[in-house]
């Protein structure tokens, strides 16, 4: 048999026990109620670890996003670039042909106005038509008196044309009319004439036919 003066200790350690007992389920009822979710401490680090493995997963994700975005941007700088390169090169390929279409303009240019140049006919000289008077040095055969009325029409008509620098409207049908008036004097008479006087003669007047058109050298 226990001594009685052991007995009350055991009573004690007895009640204690009970005690602790019940209030374990309390407690935890507490916790769960107060938004606490570990009951233990081996629930707790459970729960721990699986909020940090979370968030290492929503760290990765977020890095990712922000990867996949450097990733879009860079795209979008290196095509802005490509663009910009292609722009660059385009319009000088196009400044280049507008360059060379310029270049050959002038060069058709040059050589027509060469060609006009060497195909038009000389003018008259001063000896044969001078610039400031107008006076008209005629060949022997067309100072004959055969010729006097046209030919002194023909002389008034240039002396207007280096005073006022051409012929215009009548005056320029009259000096055509005068040469006109010359040429078939000159067919009139061809049977009388040197060969050489005549192709001299005819030569003159086409001479002077040209200048009737243009200004007074």
């Amino acid at each position: 048999m226990m001594p009685s003066s052991a007995f009350p200790g055991a009573c004690r350690l007895l009640v204690f026990l009970v005690f602790v007992g019940l209030a374990q389920p309390a407690a935890a009822q507490w916790y769960f109620r107060q938004g606490n979710f570990s009951s233990t401490a081996g629930e707790g680090y459970a729960r721990g670890m699986g909020a940090l493995v979370a968030a290492a997963g929503a760290a990765n994700m977020m890095n990712s996003e922000a990867a996949q975005n450097y990733a879009d941007a860079r795209s979008a700088e290196l095509d802005n670039r490509l663009k910009a390169t292609q722009t660059y090169f385009e319009m000088r390929r196009v400044n280049q042909e507008a360059r060379d279409a310029e270049r050959d303009r002038r060069k058709v240019r040059s050589a027509s106005a060469e060609t006009a140049e060497h195909e038009a006919p000389p003018r008259a000289a001063p000896s044969q038509i001078d610039p400031h008077t107008g006076q008209i040095q005629w060949p022997a055969l067309l100072a004959a008196s055969d010729f006097d009325e046209p030919r002194t029409r023909l002389d008034q008509l240039f002396n207007h044309r280096a005073t006022y620098g051409q012929l215009d409207g009548d005056l320029y049908l009259s000096a055509q009319d005068a040469l006109a008036s010359l040429r078939s004097i000159l067919k009139k008479n061809l049977r009388t004439y040197k060969s050489s006087d005549y192709v001299q003669a005819t030569k003159f007047l086409d001479l002077l036919a040209q200048e009737a058109r243009l200004p007074s050298a």
